[in-house]
């Protein structure tokens, strides 16, 4: 067997249209890269099977894609500057702008100041940690659980991989790392509130063979 990777990347798009930015540096150089998000080309078939900004035919659950889907989930407040108070913006009528979007977005807009108060699927509100475990790690999982099987021989031939994501391992200040993928480290990052837990962490784990009810 081969061993997973868990890397991050920090990146944008020069004037050229080409991809740049700071990538964690891999642990050797004859391992295999697997880069799951949509800083890509399009057709690129890693991205098309992974990205969740990927286009869903069909929807998926009414949204364009499977980010669109998990934004449209967050109950959002502004900050009302007359009043000095956070105020809720109405959840029905975000996720109704969210049904309506043709192309994938990351974030809902707003002049105001806003920020997210919880989440709310159709269960309840969800915090920040029970959202991703209750909702986004299960329902991403089914939508790739098909695409593994080239990954899982891949990795049983005894080849390396490391998966490159925006929100992988980072130092304090941060710097992208890149670490092996273990159940501990599952454990740990799932449960971190500091950041975001990136959906390469589902990919490398799903490669592995780790249920996400072992770490969730």
């Amino acid at each position: 067997m081969g061993t997973i990777y868990i890397a991050s990347m920090i990146s944008s798009r020069a004037k050229n249209h080409k991809y740049v930015g700071k990538w964690a540096s891999p642990p050797h150089k004859n391992i295999i890269k697997l880069n799951v998000t949509s800083f890509q080309a399009k057709n690129n078939k890693n991205r098309l099977d992974f990205s969740p900004m990927t286009k869903i035919e069909g929807k998926y659950k009414g949204y364009y894609c499977f980010e669109n889907y998990w934004q449209a989930g967050k109950q959002l407040e502004k900050y009302n500057t007359k009043t000095s108070k956070w105020e809720d913006l109405d959840l029905n009528e975000t996720k109704r702008w969210w049904m309506k979007q043709d192309k994938p977005r990351r974030k809902f807009p707003s002049k105001f100041s806003i920020h997210v108060k919880y989440a709310d699927f159709g269960n309840g509100p969800l915090n920040y940690i029970d959202s991703r475990k209750q909702v986004y790690i299960p329902e991403y999982y089914e939508l790739i659980s098909s695409k593994l099987d080239k990954w899982k021989e891949t990795l049983k031939s005894g080849k390396d991989i490391v998966i490159y994501d925006f929100d992988g391992p980072k130092k304090f200040d941060g710097e992208p790392l890149c670490l092996p993928l273990t159940l501990d480290l599952l454990k740990e990052k799932v449960n971190y509130e500091g950041n975001p837990f990136g959906h390469g962490y589902i990919v490398g784990a799903s490669i592995l063979n780790i249920n996400y009810d072992q770490y969730i």
